[in-house]
């Protein structure tokens, strides 16, 4: 029985005995808070909701944002969501959702109630304004990881539980957008050797093992099943990806395998890999105005299906 705690596995990630701020979403007027997307009563299962200030009698497009926290911490509300609501200058409504953690449930649950968020807000689309058509997902790090689980599960019935809510909508997406995100379980191992030589691995505490529930090398079925390079298609829609080779939480040989096994099925045309050299896990360089426009331009191409827009700086939302 794999019984390591989440303390211990909490422990050997850097920073996750702070509490972050909050975004501060005060100058947005049209916003839904701690809306239940499941009505249990958990606040695993509540999103938030932010459309644009301007007016409109269209629907507006909508981005989902995952957020991470090495699948045990994290939250909707913290300030790792300032550069995806940046979105909001831009003419996007964005959502932000929790998932259950992996002290509280093990893949593929978190998964089926990210998927259960979005079928909320697809059937719900037209209540709170915004587009059932033209849903994009983005995450970073563990949130990443689950962005390119929805990016290559979409129409995959063992992916998710309709049980929960609504189960005659779609749980597609269009496209994603990812930051340091983990793709690859089955391989991790070696990439984690390339990338770390010398550094040792403790297969059993480890935040990848704690949110399957066992060791990555053992029960591999459930370990492909949670590998988002092991789910290409020809069904995976359109992404872009960025990483850094000095991550210390994720090998940055997963966002190169992903690109490359991606390419191998359905060409380049639908994918982008962007590597920042040298840039650790949430590294400042994610969150430049420049770097942030590549979610504008990336979502108004496959999103809104759009010649992208030139470059203009998004408004911000504080300090992270």
């Amino acid at each position: 029985m794999y019984n390591v705690t989440r303390e211990q596995v909490a422990a050997t990630i850097p920073g996750s005995e702070k509490i972050p701020k909050k975004t501060d979403l005060s100058p947005f007027h049209q916003k839904f808070i701690d809306v239940p997307y499941i009505d249990d009563g958990l606040d695993a299962h509540k999103l938030d909701l932010v459309l644009p200030n301007e007016s409109t009698n269209k629907p507006f497009p909508l981005i989902v944002f995952i957020h991470g926290g090495g699948w045990l911490i994290g939250d909707k509300s913290h300030v790792q969501t300032q550069s995806v609501y940046r979105l909001l200058y831009a003419g996007y409504a964005v959502a932000s959702i929790n998932y259950r953690l992996a002290h509280e449930a093990k893949f593929p649950e978190p998964l089926f109630d990210c998927k259960a968020a979005i079928r909320f807000l697809r059937a719900n689309a037209e209540k709170f304004g915004v587009d059932a058509k033209k849903i994009g997902v983005t995450g970073n790090s563990a949130g990443g990881h689950y962005t390119a689980m929805l990016c290559t599960t979409n129409n995959k019935p063992e992916f998710e539980n309709l049980s929960t809510n609504n189960p005659d909508v779609s749980s597609s997406v269009d496209a994603g957008f990812i930051w340091y995100g983990a793709y690859d379980f089955v391989n991790w191992y070696e990439d984690y050797v390339k990338a770390y030589p010398g550094r040792p691995y403790d297969y059993n505490v480890t935040a990848e093992a704690y949110m399957l529930g066992h060791p990555i090398n053992e029960n591999l079925d459930h370990v492909k099943m949670a590998s988002p390079l092991q789910q290409i298609d020809k069904n995976a829609v359109p992404m872009f990806i960025e990483y850094g080779t000095g991550d210390h939480a994720i090998p940055y040989p997963q966002a190169e395998s992903f690109y490359e096994k991606y390419k191998q099925i359905n060409g380049d045309e639908n994918i982008s890999i962007h590597c920042f050299e040298g840039a650790e896990h949430s590294a400042a360089v994610y969150k430049t105005d420049e770097n942030v426009f590549r979610f504008v331009e990336f979502f108004d191409k496959y999103i809104l299906g759009i010649t992208p827009r030139k470059f203009f700086k998004l408004g911000t939302l504080g300090e992270y």
